[in-house]
């Protein structure tokens, strides 16, 4: 049940309907399936069996909801293999259980590393809104489009839009008084600090540093991304940022895989699990959530 955002709100999912606590639940995140990578767009067949073997696991341990963190495909927008890619890609995602709810977001694979209006264009028919809201829980999730947030000079109107929707939606949110509010994106802000240096794999320093303080106001739990295709993560005083390796191809020693993320009411906690490690089942432990 892939849910598609329109007006940058998911409409099953808003604050009137899942408002209230209701006990602890968990969600899975998968990123950078990225169909092609490892074959340079020739074929996609190592991606097709990661990711039917993820969405195996995925409907056997029945998370709250399955988030694919961008990089769906790996050739770009405009490109031969684009289409057929992301055809490869909805197969597949067909396959999950109907009563999990399936979340995606942008990556540069899915927009460009500089989205233009026409990539844009391109990624909302297929998958709605790159920017919303939804709440699940009593939890707030704000869903960005950090391709524009990484590079915003083919689409600045665009990118000064989201920014100015973030920071009116945190404070909205915030004022709703959420058990907590999470971020779910593609690249991440840092790797290790937020004062890390710019990069390919995180957001420059110039709109990294005025978003953090929109999250630290919000006092955002947590950020979750992909992008790196490795494990990593900091923290910038209370928020964790959380990024999250490939079930896709690795470029590290972590194996392809997915996250498991425990939602309980006082605290966030998770596990990166490759695909050979999987639990049988994910236990909750709701005795301690006021520990």
């Amino acid at each position: 049940m892939l849910l598609r955002a329109r007006a940058h709100q998911i409409a099953a999912y808003d604050f009137a309907s899942q408002s209230k606590w209701q006990g602890p639940y968990f969600f899975v995140q998968a990123a950078d399936p990225q169909f092609g990578m490892f074959d340079k767009d020739e074929r996609w067949d190592r991606e097709t069996v990661l990711f039917e073997r993820t969405v195996a696991e995925v409907n056997r341990l029945r998370p709250r909801f399955l988030v694919i963190s961008g990089d769906q495909v790996n050739a770009m927008p405009g490109g031969p293999q684009y289409h057929a890619q992301n055809e490869e890609f909805f197969r597949i995602v067909g396959m999950v259980d109907p009563s999990i709810p399936v979340i995606c977001l942008p990556g540069n694979h899915d927009t460009g590393d500089s989205p233009d209006l026409s990539a844009l264009k391109s990624y909302r028919e297929y998958f709605g809104d790159d920017w919303y809201e939804f709440w699940l829980g009593g939890v707030c999730y704000l869903v960005i489009d950090t391709c524009l947030y990484h590079d915003p000079s083919r689409a600045a109107a665009e990118q000064d839009a989201q920014h100015a929707w973030l920071a009116a939606t945190l404070t909205a949110a915030r004022a709703k008084n959420p058990r907590h509010i999470v971020l779910l994106q593609h690249h991440p802000w840092f790797l290790d600090a937020p004062d890390d240096g710019d990069q390919y794999f995180t957001i420059p320093r110039v709109r990294r540093e005025p978003a953090l303080a929109l999250l630290r106001d919000a006092q955002v739990a947590a950020v979750f991304a992909g992008h790196y295709h490795r494990n990593a993560g900091g923290w910038d005083g209370d928020l964790e940022m959380v990024t999250t390796s490939a079930v896709g191809m690795p470029l590290g020693e972590d194996p392809s895989g997915f996250r498991v993320v425990e939602v309980y009411e006082d605290r966030i906690q998770h596990r990166y699990f490759g695909l050979d490690d999987v639990p049988t089942r994910i236990l909750l432990d709701p005795m301690r959530e006021t520990a």
